[in-house]
């Protein structure tokens, strides 16, 4: 579902027309639509009585928002407020799921296997998403050929999609309950994590985040309308862009882990967030296809670098009981500074008109801005563990992103379970 329907949402609104700056806006407004969602989860679960339940019926809305996409694509033509409605609904199902299920799938799997489980998983979801990436953009790239005012192919792909996720909710529908609602986990409010931003470790840390990720989509979202409108690339070659960056972070994190493991968290983030400052910029230098296919990969690996490092200083600063409400929260805010930051580019691309030079300036300006969160990163102390090790952490991918890998979430019951067995390298972070 994710590999061909969710990686080429934007490539679809382009194809049907809409505008460069709002066809790039897609990968954000509906993010920030998608999180506002997310804080009725817990509120959810406890009416219907049931994480289950609540899981199952946002991953069934979830699936049924790619069938006007698909009816769209099959007629040829599609209003763009209904564009952005479909994937508004695809991200507030997905991302309200997620807390409840974090927490319930906590109570299925024991924590002595869960670090081989959840690593399990993802090496399959790692090979379900690029095989829906290179299926999705061979299929485009077969069935569209020079015609591009055909948008029928994106059917198959949005059909699939949708068949996909109802497959999953058959088998999460076949899943086990044994605690339905669990009582341990205590709700933090929006207020009292704000006010503890600058005092507490985490808040430091988050505060960080924020601006960074504010810098980031300043940018973020145009990356898609330039390499398919500006530098005209086919579909294959735009899958394989995007696939770089994902296969580079996916293949990194054994090794990330294991300097984790032996240098900290806090060098991990470092590497990570002083990596990731250039990255924008470095796309003014060439728009040669091997030019910009080593640097995705590079992509790929930093910003693993900086996800890893920040999760696990997240995860040593929460109590486990506080864990799903905060990242809950956090995840909102930082929907916050996305939105802010691709509403700052959005306005530089329709000021410059969509032009090469709008492209050149956001991409710039992007670059400049995430230099100056270096103090907000200097204020991050380095944490210590009782155990003198570093917790596994494993992640789930959500979305896929030319210019930095991947959207993710943390298996946040990876890192409360005991000792496991080797997990798979490229899937781990030990």
């Amino acid at each position: 579902m994710v590999g061909a329907g969710e990686t080429y949402f934007v490539a679809f609104a382009l194809a049907a027309g809409m505008s460069e700056t709002f066809g790039g806006l897609l990968a954000s407004i509906p993010l920030f639509l998608g999180s506002l969602l997310q804080l009725s989860s817990m509120r959810m679960t406890r009416l219907l009585g049931s994480l289950q339940r609540w899981v199952v019926l946002c991953a069934s809305v979830q699936a049924i928002s790619f069938l006007p996409l698909a009816i769209g694509a099959m007629r040829g033509s599609i209003d763009p407020w209904l564009i952005y409605l479909c994937v508004s609904i695809y991200w507030g199902s997905n991302l309200a799921a997620g807390p409840a299920w974090n927490t319930w799938i906590g109570t299925i799997v024991p924590g002595s296997i869960r670090a081989r489980y959840f690593s399990n998983r993802a090496r399959f979801a790692h090979m379900g998403i690029l095989a829906g990436l290179a299926g999705g953009g061979m299929t485009l790239h077969a069935l569209r050929g020079d015609d591009t005012s055909r948008l029928w192919p994106f059917a198959i792909l949005f059909f699939g999609a949708c068949m996909m996720r109802l497959v999953s909710v058959v088998l999460l529908a076949k899943h086990s309950e044994p605690v339905p609602i669990p009582g341990d986990h205590r709700d933090v409010p929006v207020r009292s994590l704000v006010g503890r931003l600058h005092s507490w470790r985490g808040g430091r840390l988050i505060l960080f985040m924020l601006a960074m990720q504010f810098c980031v989509h300043i940018s973020a979202s145009f990356f898609a309308p330039y390499m398919l409108k500006k530098l005209d690339l086919p579909y294959h070659v735009y899958m394989m862009l995007l696939s770089a960056a994902y296969i580079g972070r996916t293949l990194s994190l054994g090794a990330i882990g294991r300097l984790a493991k032996r240098f900290g968290a806090h060098a991990i983030l470092w590497i990570g967030g002083i990596g990731i400052m250039p990255l924008s910029a470095a796309w003014l230098v060439s728009d040669s296809v091997w030019y910009l296919l080593p640097l995705q990969l590079l992509t790929g690996v930093l910003w693993g670098c900086y996800e890893i490092g920040t999760f696990l200083i997240l995860l040593e600063s929460v109590p486990e009981n506080e864990r799903t409400s905060i990242l809950t929260t956090q995840n909102l805010l930082n929907s916050c500074a996305v939105i802010l930051g691709a509403a700052i580019g959005g306005v530089i691309m329709r000021l410059g008109h969509e032009q090469v030079s709008a492209y050149f300036t956001v991409f710039a300006l992007s670059g400049v801005a995430r230099v100056l969160t270096l103090p907000l990163l200097a204020r991050v102390h380095p944490i210590t563990t009782p155990t003198g090790r570093v917790p596994t952490l494993i992640f789930r991918t959500l979305g896929v992103r030319p210019n930095f890998g991947a959207v993710d979430r943390p298996y946040i019951a990876s890192a409360e379970g005991g000792e496991a067995t080797e997990p798979a390298p490229a899937a781990r972070v030990r």
